[in-house]
């Protein structure tokens, strides 16, 4: 499913290296599969000081990448160029981590992360 223009193309374009401008956001069922599995469950994210993220959460994603800031990831394994979103609503920090997908003109959404307060 595509959910939102690149809103700050510019700022994903420098964190990655690959012009984004007219690419949309996406999220599939299986980057939503893998959140809820890694970061779903109130009794793991408790410890680590995170809130478990919910089916609901996910219908903030527009709002996240459109409010949120653009950042560089933590070192990862995919070949793809990756982002972070960081945003805070309501009180709670989101943490979007997302890949490019020059081919298919998508930055597709692969984890949400939540805490209380900002990252």
């Amino acid at each position: 499913m595509e959910f939102a223009t690149v809103a700050k193309p510019g700022a994903i374009s420098k964190v990655t290296g690959v012009d984004v401008r007219g690419f949309r956001h996406a999220v599939s069922n299986q980057s939503i599969s893998h959140t809820l599995k890694r970061h779903g469950n109130p009794k793991v994210e408790a410890p680590r000081g995170q809130i478990a993220v919910t089916p609901k959460d996910f219908e903030k994603l527009p709002q996240i990448v459109r409010l949120g800031t653009v950042h560089a990831p933590e070192p990862h394994k995919s070949l793809l160029p990756r982002f972070v979103i960081k945003a805070e609503i309501d009180g709670i920090g989101y943490h979007y981590v997302g890949d490019v997908k020059a081919g298919k003109r998508r930055l597709d959404m692969v984890s949400l992360r939540m805490k209380k307060g900002s990252w």
